[in-house]
C-alpha cells in the first residue's frame, strides 16, 4: 500500500517538472524563433554603372536608387533559356503594372552585337514599357565585370551551347532601394517566381 500511495505523488511531481521543462524551452524557442520570409537578407552591393539603354538614354545605378528592381541577363540573338526568361519578365511588368518604384532591368550577355536599336526591337517584340522595363548594353569588359562581380553571377561567352552560345544565368535578382542584393530566383520556377513577387513587396514597404 506504502508503494502504491507513493508513486502518484512521485509521477506527477515528475510530470508537473517535465511539463514546466517543456514550457520553458517552448518560451525560449519561440522568444527567438523568426517566422520564414520576415527578414530578406543581404548579399552584396551593386557597384556603380552606367550604360545605354534601349530607348537611346542613358541609365545609371543611381536612377534606380529608391526603387526596388528586379535584374535578368538575356541576349537578343539567345534561343535557350532568354525567351523564357523574357516571357516571365512581361508577366512581372504585369503584376506591379500600378506598382510605383518598381523596376525591371535587363542586362545584355552580348553587348557586342546588342545595340540600344537590337534590344529596342527585343523589347518591343516582349511589349516592354519604356517607363517600366529597361534594357543595358554598352562595354562588354564592364557589362561582364559588373555580372559577375557585382551581381556575382556566372557569364562566358566560350562555354554555351549552340542554341545559347553564350553562358549566362537564368536567375532574377532582386535589388532593394539602396542597392544590395537581396535574392536569387529560379526564372523557370513558379514558386520562386511567386516568391519573388511577395519579397519585392516587401522591400517596398522598407525604407
Amino acid at each position: 500500500m506504502t508503494n502504491k500511495s507513493k508513486f502518484p505523488k512521485y509521477f506527477m511531481t515528475f510530470f508537473i517538472g517535465f511539463v514546466m521543462l517543456c514550457f520553458g524551452v517552448t518560451f525560449v524557442y519561440t522568444a527567438n524563433y523568426e517566422p520564414e520570409n520576415t527578414t530578406i537578407p543581404k548579399f552584396g552591393f551593386v557597384p556603380n554603372f552606367t550604360f545605354d539603354e534601349r530607348s537611346g538614354g542613358v541609365v545609371t545605378k543611381d536612377d534606380l536608387y529608391g526603387e526596388v528592381w528586379i535584374a535578368d541577363f538575356i541576349f537578343s540573338n539567345c534561343g535557350g533559356g532568354c525567351p523564357s526568361m523574357s516571357e516571365n519578365m512581361l508577366k512581372l511588368q504585369a503584376e506591379f503594372a500600378n506598382t510605383p518604384k518598381i523596376r525591371l532591368v535587363s542586362f545584355t550577355v552580348d553587348p557586342d552585337r546588342d545595340s540600344v536599336e537590337s534590344l529596342s526591337e527585343y523589347a518591343n517584340a516582349y511589349g516592354a514599357k519604356k517607363e517600366k522595363w529597361l534594357f543595358l548594353t554598352g562595354k562588354k569588359k564592364f557589362m561582364y565585370s559588373l555580372i559577375q562581380k557585382g551581381f556575382r553571377l556566372p557569364v562566358d561567352p566560350n562555354l554555351g551551347t549552340d542554341d545559347e552560345p553564350i553562358l549566362h544565368s537564368i536567375y532574377f535578382v532582386l535589388v532593394d532601394k539602396r542597392g544590395y542584393l537581396r535574392g536569387y530566383y529560379d526564372s523557370s520556377n513558379e514558386k520562386e517566381l511567386v516568391k519573388l513577387v511577395t519579397d519585392a513587396r516587401t522591400l517596398l514597404q522598407k525604407k
